[in-house]
């Protein structure tokens, strides 16, 4: 069966193994998940978007190109590690760091609830930002070349149905 079609496919789930981090969400198996920039300030060098959705605001699953989805309370997790021990933003997953984290919010329905707005006013994932400091880096990202934010780690999976 096709993995993208839901009520068919076989998802595995990314089950949280670790708790370190470095904008790899470092969890036995590995796995990548990209979301595109949503806003950047030139200025500054700064960019943000949607590093990684769990689910949309119409409530699907989001799956990603290795037919893996995970949680959004394993992502919100993985989130506040990140930001405690890490902060990191390195290029394709690379040695040397090339950002660093500003910004960064877990969107859940019982934190939109708590600021007055709907459940699902946002997906459930991770919103962030990072102070680009490396000219050719920014270039990549002002060119396209480098047009989204990606998480990557290890995981232990987990077959679900649907």
């Amino acid at each position: 069966p096709d993995p993208n079609q839901p009520g068919r496919a076989r998802l595995r789930e990314v089950m949280p193994f670790g708790a370190r981090l470095a904008f790899l969400f470092l969890m036995t198996e590995t796995f990548t998940i990209s979301g595109s920039f949503n806003k950047t300030d030139d200025d500054e060098m700064l960019a943000f978007g949607w590093a990684s959705v769990a689910i949309k605001t119409d409530g699907e699953i989001v799956i990603d190109s290795h037919s893996d989805t995970i949680p959004p309370d394993v992502l919100e997790r993985a989130s506040y590690e990140y930001a405690l021990h890490s902060r990191e933003g390195r290029v394709q997953h690379g040695q040397k760091q090339v950002a660093r984290l500003v910004e960064i919010f877990a969107s859940t329905p019982t934190k939109l609830k708590a600021m007055g707005l709907e459940e699902d006013a946002l997906p459930q994932g991770i919103w962030c930002g990072f102070k680009v400091d490396d000219p050719k880096v920014w270039k990549a990202i002002k060119s396209g070349d480098l047009p989204s934010f990606s998480i990557a780690g290890t995981a232990k999976r987990r077959k679900v149905t649907t």
